[in-house]
């Protein structure tokens, strides 16, 4: 009885430590992803340029960083 005891002790702290690594690596996954993205997606400044709150050539400039971001973003991967 004692050895299943044990048994079961060692399988739920290995469980615990799984779940501890799994919930760590996929945060540090989250913020990597959230760090190579621009604050803006390509749908955002096409509305802001719509709406007049951008001029066209802060559009275009703004375009131009999000596509190089992205380009760069996927060559790492």
């Amino acid at each position: 009885m004692r050895d299943v005891a044990v048994s079961a002790a060692i399988f739920l702290a290995f469980v615990a430590v799984l779940v501890i690594v799994s919930t760590v690596v996929r945060r540090w996954t989250r913020a990597d992803d959230k760090a190579n993205r621009p604050p803006w997606t390509l749908r955002e400044l096409t509305e802001l340029r719509d709406s007049g709150e951008l001029t066209i050539q802060q559009y275009e400039k703004l375009k131009a960083r999000a596509i190089k971001e992205q380009t760069a973003s996927r060559d790492r991967n």
